[in-house]
């Protein structure tokens, strides 16, 4: 439900440096990704975007780029 708690919850959620997915931020609030998908969307007018994974160099990695 698009409560007005809600819709507060989501938006300092979203708006921290490490936000959690959608899919995470449901669970906690006990309900659907589309409802926090629609408050992210609709009522925060925001664009919602997916974590990305990036690779990790070592330290060795990164001395062997420089040769």
């Amino acid at each position: 439900m698009r409560s007005k708690d809600n819709i507060r919850r989501v938006e300092n959620s979203v708006l921290k440096k490490n936000p959690d997915s959608q899919r995470k931020l449901a669970r906690k609030l006990g309900c659907s990704q589309r409802t926090v998908g629609r408050i992210i969307h609709e009522d925060l007018g925001l664009n919602a975007r997916k974590k990305k994974k990036v690779h990790h160099l070592t330290e060795a990695q990164k001395k062997q780029r420089c040769l």
